[in-house]
């Protein structure tokens, strides 16, 4: 598997994870409520789509949080022992 796919499966799991967080769900009422805005839903498929499109600034703040993490340790060009020699 190359490095950017498994980038991309580190992330998917951080907001996977993120979503579960994010969907509370109702027992009496057998429903799904959002828990940025506590607005109420049939389902976690559309409590997830709601955060996706009306809650996006959140959603991009963990994912570039996410990212930043990730390439400050697992740099693209590590410095070669050899050239610091020279």
């Amino acid at each position: 598997m190359k490095l950017r796919n498994m980038e991309e499966l580190a992330s998917k799991k951080v907001l996977d994870k993120f979503y579960q967080e994010y969907v509370i769900e109702v027992e009496p009422q057998h429903k799904f409520k959002c828990k940025v805005c506590g607005k109420l839903f049939k389902g976690a498929d559309f409590v997830r789509k709601h955060i996706e499109y009306k809650h996006h600034d959140t959603v991009e703040a963990i994912t570039k949080f996410f990212n930043s993490y990730v390439l400050y340790f697992q740099p693209h060009h590590p410095n070669d022992p050899i050239q610091q020699l020279h």
